[in-house]
């Protein structure tokens, strides 16, 4: 009796596909929908993820270029003076 079952369920395991494009193809409909948002949600945050990496590696690039011409002035004033009155630079805003 056993032998019978254990055969039967060998048979059944080996006749069913379990690769991932079959399993979502026979998923039901929210199941796909929520796969989909997973995925959506996923691209979506990398691309924060990347958008912020830029970003920070532009601010850490614009901070050394700052703190350069910080220590090469004369004084401070003269500094002050020669900023660009629109820079994005947080260590400008600071000063």
């Amino acid at each position: 009796m056993e032998a019978d079952i254990t055969s039967q369920a060998v048979g059944l395991g080996s006749s069913v596909d379990f690769s991932l494009m079959s399993l979502f193809l026979r998923a039901d409909i929210v199941v796909k929908s929520v796969i989909i948002l997973l995925i959506a949600a996923s691209i979506y945050s990398w691309a924060i993820i990347i958008e912020k990496f830029k970003m920070f590696k532009k601010i850490n690039q614009s901070t050394i270029e700052f703190e350069e011409k910080f220590w090469k002035s004369k004084s401070a004033e003269s500094f002050y003076n020669n900023l660009p009155a629109n820079k994005d630079d947080p260590m400008s805003n600071v000063f």
